[in-house]
């Protein structure tokens, strides 16, 4: 409730104090707009003389204005919102920071942080936005190599993604922790968490299920296998997956979220490949901006924790994979003795 209350506290000085633009009129000089508008966040001078003034409400307005001053000091045309899904489904891979920066305004957080690719660690500068879609809190993340800070060209790696269960804000409570423990424990309580105590060649499909619980899915193979998933996502972020032949007798107990398996993945795969590898995903989320599927795993390299998604087209191929350290379970940031 506290958080609440701060955060609808913000948007009402946000109120008090400046507006979205939506009752100035084009022609309008530009020391209207900074009034109506408060203090600029950015100014970007464009080569047609033009000058863009950018108004950011992040991260709790969700939103950046930009506001279009001609050269002879008037405003052109309305006050704009930049987080539209027009703007975000126009970010390519190869755009230039400086395009991006244009199109979307200064963002809301930004700081240099190493990923993996392809499992080798890589700098990228990270921008992050807050926007909103009617009434869906979303976040959008822009990876750049560090030469994007130097305006020039660049590699611009998109991650838009609906969160509806994750906390957006960083909003890591005491409350949250205290429901992982609790997860944890009950799992610790009613079931193996990694099938300690089987043995390949004399345990049963019945005292695997018995030590390790309901299988989260079943899946028959062509050789008479059955394999048989146990997902501990997404707070254990670890999938096991038990072999069971056709005799009823344990092969084997695998993890399959490892970097073996996660680097295997290519595009162009089918769904079903994808799925006897890693088993089922915490989640599936539909993207409509790009019509694609999205498969989330949350997994881990020891302490390291990280998140996979795998983007479907709608025919099952896969199209691309992110793999990258999973900066939303970090705790939060700020002043010693802060609270979120």
């Amino acid at each position: 409730m506290i958080r609440h209350f701060a955060v609808f506290f913000a948007v009402v000085l946000l109120a008090g104090c400046a507006s979205t633009g939506s009752k100035l009129e084009p022609g309008a000089p530009r020391a209207e707009v900074e009034k109506s508008m408060g203090k600029t966040t950015e100014t970007l001078v464009r080569t047609n003389g033009d000058t863009l003034l950018f108004f950011s409400r992040q991260p709790d307005g969700r939103a950046i204005f930009v506001a279009t001053i001609g050269p002879d000091g008037k405003l052109r045309g309305e006050v704009q919102q930049t987080l539209t899904r027009r703007n975000i489904a126009a970010i390519k891979a190869g755009m230039q920071a400086k395009e991006v920066r244009e199109l979307l305004g200064p963002p809301g957080k930004s700081g240099r942080k190493t990923v993996s690719i392809a499992f080798e660690p890589a700098e990228r500068d990270i921008w992050e936005y807050l926007w909103t879609d009617v009434s869906e809190m979303r976040k959008l993340f822009l990876q750049f190599p560090p030469t994007a800070s130097c305006g020039r060209r660049t590699t611009a790696s998109t991650t838009r993604m609906t969160s509806p269960n994750r906390c957006h804000e960083g909003q890591v409570t005491m409350g949250r922790i205290a429901i992982t423990l609790a997860a944890l424990g009950l799992l610790a309580a009613c079931a193996s968490f990694d099938g300690r105590g089987l043995t390949p060649g004399k345990s049963t499909r019945a005292e695997v299920e018995a030590t390790m619980g309901r299988p989260a899915e079943v899946l028959a193979r062509p050789n008479g296998d059955t394999r048989l998933y146990f997902s501990r996502l997404p707070f254990g972020r670890e999938i096991y997956v038990a072999t069971v032949g056709s005799d009823g007798v344990l092969r084997s107990i695998d993890r399959t979220l490892t970097r073996k398996n996660i680097a295997s993945l290519k595009e162009g795969m089918q769904a079903q490949p994808v799925r006897e590898l890693l088993g089922p995903p915490y989640r599936i989320v539909y993207m409509k901006l790009i019509d694609r599927d999205v498969w989330e795993y949350p997994w881990r390299i020891v302490e390291d924790k990280r998140i996979l998604w795998v983007q479907f087209s709608r025919d099952g191929i896969v199209q691309e994979i992110i793999e990258m350290h999973d900066f939303e379970s970090d705790p939060p940031s700020g002043p010693p003795g802060s609270k979120p």
